[in-house]
């Protein structure tokens, strides 16, 4: 798929396979501002990161979300090369586009709708390279529900599948950047990962999304540290020089997240960065 643009953004040309993704006709497309084709809440943020970028001569590379008139949502994988005029000055862009819908939906977790495991696999790896690509921060994060096998035992199987969907609704909601991304990756824990923000963007962001699975109020009355289901939370965050692995990263999230469930209901953070071999732990009191 694939659209020819001006410095501006605004679509010169379209593929028909392109017009097929989108579900408009060419002449619906041609002279309207592309928006790179992501339609999702935070478009804005993402057409600002895109030109960022591409107006200093370098390719972006990414995915967007693209929901049709009927509500559906499909995904592709992006690419925006700049065009040159004779004297090297950026007078446009190509965009290629690839799309990875059917590849989303066969890896959906169908109790949750979250990505599942081995989604997790595909996309973490993905995305660590274009956060080291761009020198961003990439920060991992695993979520395990607290004594939630004695919320199963109390309350049945069944209710318990139902406090996963809450709880995972939940996660999603916070959801929305192009590069935000949440799994179920196991019975009752989660991963969410993103990048570009810093270490206490991400700890006031994980913190927002651990009130408020708590604040749903899902009664749990085998719960010591709280009358309603809470979550622990453990993650690492790494800088653009890491070298780290994704195993390895795992690990060092995994490590938080047992201190988090010393607490339990809270967040362990840790930091690596590759130069200082710094380590930096933050973990707030149990509410």
């Amino acid at each position: 798929m694939l659209a020819t643009l001006d410095k501006e953004g605004i679509i010169q040309d379209v593929s028909s396979a392109l017009c097929r993704f989108l579900g408009n006709g060419k002449e619906q497309l041609i002279g309207k501002a592309s928006h790179f084709f992501d339609n999702s809440d935070d478009f804005e943020e993402l057409e600002e990161e895109v030109l960022s970028q591409i107006l200093t001569g370098k390719e972006w590379q990414g995915e967007i979300k693209h929901f049709n008139h009927k509500g559906s949502i499909s995904w592709a994988n992006s690419k925006v090369v700049p065009q040159y005029d004779e004297n090297y000055n950026v007078i446009g862009f190509v965009n290629i586009l690839v799309s990875i819908t059917n590849k989303k939906l066969s890896g959906v977790d169908k109790l949750t709708s979250m990505l599942n495991r081995r989604r997790y696999d595909e996309v973490i790896v993905h995305e660590m390279q274009v956060a080291k690509r761009n020198e961003h921060n990439f920060t991992l994060v695993i979520v395990d529900i607290d004594f939630f096998k004695k919320y199963n035992d109390h309350f049945g199987h069944p209710q318990g599948d139902i406090a996963l969907q809450k709880v995972s609704e939940q996660i999603l909601s916070f959801i929305n950047r192009p590069n935000d991304y949440a799994f179920r990756i196991g019975g009752e824990e989660f991963a969410i990962i993103f990048s570009n923000l810093t270490l206490e963007q991400s700890k006031s962001f994980v913190e927002k999304i651990r009130k408020s699975i708590e604040s749903l109020n899902i009664d749990h009355p085998q719960s010591t540290v709280s009358p309603y289901v809470t979550a622990s939370f453990g993650a690492c965050v790494i800088d653009g020089q890491a070298a780290l692995q994704a195993e390895q990263l795992y690990i060092e999230a995994d490590k938080a997240l047992y201190l988090a469930k010393e607490q339990r209901n809270s967040v362990a953070m840790t930091q690596w960065r590759e130069q200082e071999e710094l380590r930096k732990l933050c973990i707030p009191a149990s509410i």
